[in-house]
């Protein structure tokens, strides 16, 4: 069982399976990832498992509750994917099992959107996609509008979760699904949108200016600094545009786009040719956004409450590298022993997610509804579907 001592971060939390308290008792780790255009995944070890519940947990829903603090919560909502347990002969019974672990796999709730289909989408735009598709799954959503109407998309042999997706990111959003609700973002309006707002903490500032551990002060900052952006002169995005009617196929480049007098050093081809111009200064457009002038692995304390899409505002690093970073990928993990958090995180050197940019060209996310369980089902409690 973890323990929560005081003064420490380690979280309080409770399980439950088709609603039923769970016994965590038994439980020595779990693990909670989270990450944009993924599922969320829900790790769970435990000590001596009753073999008879092996089959009976598998597909049920599991929910996770946590937090270590009144700004530091966090949860899950998502079906049990597999039951991994594991036996020693050379040590005896535990908790009355021969099984003297196992490991519980659950993926969020957006898992029921798996399952390879074909389908011919005509006269559609993303916003137009993603509300058929919540709809379709009893889910809410937030989307942005968007001008472009796709005359004709084939989804082939993807699941549902994989086509928007990847219609998503083919106009620079990214999506994630917490709980119920799906959220397609611009990752550049992070900071408008406020996802989540997290602060992390230089370790040195934190033990002389803390008294006590603090989530988020950070203990491992790993950054890498590389000239990744298609500027047109060190780099250039290449599309192929089809042409429309009887027109020939061209190039379309970062560099023509720029107007600049000679194309750059290097050339990013882009494997996915277009059907006309307008989506060719998408897709240049969407592929710079993708990428970033730091990228950077940071290990903290365990800091509930930051998600993929938001920003954690870095101090004590500095001028260059202090302020806002896009949040992609956060892993919290808890034992006895250590509750820490791991994040991918991004930032660009100009000011494109500092504070005072851009403050009112995005709504913030704000009455998300609630998730509800009903007949062992994870449904939204309210039909929201809203186009920003």
């Amino acid at each position: 069982m973890i323990t929560r001592s005081q003064g420490s971060v380690t979280p309080s939390y409770s399980f439950a399976v088709d609603g039923v308290p769970f016994d965590y008792t038994s439980v020595s780790y779990f693990r909670l990832g989270m990450k944009q255009d993924h599922h969320d995944v829900l790790s769970i070890k435990m000590a001596g498992m009753p073999p008879n519940l092996l089959n009976q947990y598998k597909g049920r829903a599991l929910s996770l509750e946590m937090s270590n603090g009144p700004f530091y919560q966090e949860t899950f909502s998502g079906y049990i994917d597999s039951v991994n347990p594991k036996s020693d002969v050379k040590t005896g019974l535990v908790n009355g099992s021969p099984l003297q672990t196992a490991e519980i796999i659950a993926i969020g709730a957006s898992c029921i959107m798996k399952g390879a289909k074909t389908h011919v989408w005509e006269g559609f735009t993303l916003s137009d996609i993603a509300i058929e598709l919540a709809g379709k799954y009893s889910m809410s959503v937030d989307v942005p509008k968007t001008s472009l109407t796709y005359e004709r998309i084939l989804q082939s042999q993807e699941s549902d979760w994989q086509f928007l997706v990847r219609v998503s990111n083919q106009l620079g959003y990214k999506v994630t699904c917490h709980g119920t609700h799906i959220h397609v973002f611009d990752p550049y309006q992070s900071v408008e949108r406020g996802i989540s707002r997290s602060k992390l903490i230089d370790n040195q500032y934190s033990v002389n200016r803390l008294t006590a551990p603090h989530p988020g002060c950070v203990y491992e900052f790993d950054v890498q600094s590389n000239q990744t952006h298609a500027d047109g002169v060190y780099m250039d995005s290449v599309v192929t545009v089809l042409g429309e009617g009887n027109a020939a196929p061209y190039r379309l480049t970062t560099s023509d786009i720029l107007e600049l007098d000679k194309p750059a050093r290097f050339q990013n081809n882009i494997a996915h040719p277009v059907d006309n111009y307008e989506e060719g200064l998408r897709m240049l457009h969407n592929e710079n956004k993708a990428t970033y002038d730091h990228d950077a692995s940071v290990g903290c304390l365990l800091l509930l409450g930051c998600r993929p899409g938001g920003v954690a505002y870095l101090d004590g690093y500095g001028a260059d590298l202090e302020g806002f970073w896009y949040v992609s990928d956060i892993e919290h993990s808890v034992s006895q022993n250590k509750s820490v958090t791991n994040l991918r995180i991004h930032k660009n050197i100009n000011s494109e997610m500092d504070m005072g940019t851009g403050l009112s060209r995005c709504p913030s996310l704000v009455n998300v509804p609630d998730t509800d369980l009903v007949d062992g089902t994870w449904r939204t409690l309210k039909d929201v579907y809203r186009v920003y």
